[in-house]
């Protein structure tokens, strides 16, 4: 019989690299979640998790979607809060006590992880899957802020606030949040791979499974929509060119089909196709100037030495970087002109999209409401379009060939040696957020002993921390989750 490495590298055959790096990136997550599963999620969440846990605990309770537990709201992304509602059921079923964080956290861990799985069968169909995609974890945008990271952090250092200490913003590490930044690159993901299937313009049921899947990933992150769109035009366009009319009309419609009874539902019982929420964190269609006057400050100095630096300037950067990168990556593509693969294709559509919800936060989003992890797929996609590049023949074979060789062996560690070491400094912060996890351990246990029969309803300013911990109704006032708050 033949040795076992042998065996396995024919088992795996090209997918070594996909494994390699899915791992890479899912095993340092779990490592740290697992020994500590109430308390290491604090340095991985988004504080606005909470906001969630509170909906999907009522929904567990009431069957309702309802922030306050007794009026319905719409103030989020549906398909990650049918997830954690689910979750919050299973736990206060099964009675897991305090691991609604842990859950919410692990669940964006197996999404980014799958995202990373199927990005990397994509390129392996396109052949363009080398030893380089181990990089994945790191990737383009991420070293391009990094700079942002080493001056910013310094400051925070100095004004001693450790609980400051921000991890680096779009790394597939950072969207393992407990947000639905996951669940959309997942859904990225699985609609990147199923437009570059070669049956995707040859079949009406693969053709529609592609407008499926643009319709989850948009209800994953509503905003991305504005990529989900072109994408789908862009598949549409290709299947015409086909002579494929059926197939072009099947992705439009299971894309219609499967988002237009959300927004109907949301205009009738709500008065607006878009969350309450949405709506309070844009000023569309009047021009806001928030970001230029903010970004015009941080290039005059004027909070070079303030701790306020840095989640000033990677707010800024997550809306204006990516779509810069995209618009560098479309000319490139125009200037070459010759015929594009599907996943050139693709990724070009994907890349206009990115343009769109860049200049639509800059125009009209509020500063207040640009969180860390509003941007997942834009932060990715610049490391995609490295990726995808073709090489000059003859450049690099060695490295760029998918089978596992010594030297595409030796690349691969070294390259997840990088990662690794990036990982452990500019990601893994233990005082991340330990303000609100000493808030949980210490001033929770005061009130409750301090209302020994619950407290009053009350109206809640941000993040939905006071009432999931407290389980108590509340209201919600700043993303107006209630209009009566």
């Amino acid at each position: 019989a033949p040795p076992l490495a042998t065996r396995l590298r024919h088992a795996l055959g090209r997918r070594w690299i996909a494994l390699t790096t899915t791992l890479l990136v899912v095993i340092p997550a779990l490592a740290d979640l697992l020994p500590a599963a109430k308390t290491a999620p604090f340095h991985w969440m988004a504080i606005d998790t909470f906001y969630y846990l509170t909906i999907g605990r009522n929904l567990a309770r009431t069957g309702r979607f309802t922030y306050d537990g007794a009026r319905s709201t719409n103030g989020f992304h549906p398909l990650w809060q049918l997830f954690v509602g689910l979750t919050e059921l299973v736990r206060e079923r099964a009675g897991l006590g305090e691991l609604g964080l842990f859950f919410a956290v692990i669940g964006s861990v197996l999404a980014v992880g799958g995202a990373v799985w199927l990005l990397g069968l994509t390129l392996l169909r396109a052949r363009r899957l080398h030893p380089g995609f181990v990089l994945l974890p790191v990737g383009v945008y991420p070293l391009l802020v990094l700079p942002l990271w080493i001056f910013g952090l310094d400051l925070i250092e100095k004004a001693h606030k450790p609980h400051w200490r921000l991890p680096v913003f779009g790394t597939p590490w950072s969207y393992m949040n407990g947000m639905e930044s996951g669940l959309a690159l997942l859904l990225f993901a699985l609609s990147l791979f199923l437009i570059t299937a070669p049956s995707a313009t040859r079949s009406v049921k693969a053709s529609a499974a592609v407008g499926a899947a643009l319709a989850a990933f948009t209800l994953a992150r509503l905003d991305h929509g504005l990529i989900a769109a072109p994408m789908l035009a862009g598949h549409a366009l290709a299947c015409l060119r086909r002579g494929r009319r059926r197939e072009a009309a099947s992705a439009v419609v299971a894309f219609t089909a499967l988002l237009l009874p959300y927004l109907l539902i949301n205009r009738v019982h709500f008065g607006s196709f878009v969350p309450l929420s949405g709506a309070a964190k844009t000023t569309f269609p009047h021009f806001n100037p928030e970001h230029a006057q903010l970004i015009r400050s941080l290039f005059h100095g004027e909070l070079k030495t303030s701790p306020w630096w840095l989640p000033n300037a990677c707010r800024e950067a997550q809306i204006v970087l990516p779509p810069l990168l995209a618009l560098v990556y479309l000319v490139v593509r125009l200037a070459r002109r010759r015929r594009s693969a599907r996943l050139d294709g693709a990724l070009v559509f994907a890349a206009v999209g990115v343009l769109l919800l860049g200049a639509y936060n800059f125009c009209f989003g509020l500063y207040l409401h640009q969180g860390y992890w509003y941007f997942p797929v834009s932060t990715l996609l610049p490391t995609l379009f490295l990726l995808a590049a073709r090489p000059p023949r003859g450049r690099f074979s060695a490295l760029r060939s998918p089978r596992l060789s010594r030297v595409s062996a030796a690349a691969s560690l070294v390259a997840a040696a990088l990662s690794l070491a990036f990982f452990a400094r500019y990601h893994l912060h233990a005082e991340y957020n330990a303000d609100f996890l000493r808030f949980h351990d210490r001033t929770v246990p005061e009130i409750k002993a301090r209302y020994p029969q619950g407290l009053p309803p009350f109206i809640e300013v941000d993040d939905g921390v006071l009432s999931y911990w407290l389980d108590t109704p509340a209201q919600s006032f700043l993303l107006a989750l209630d209009r009566e708050g």
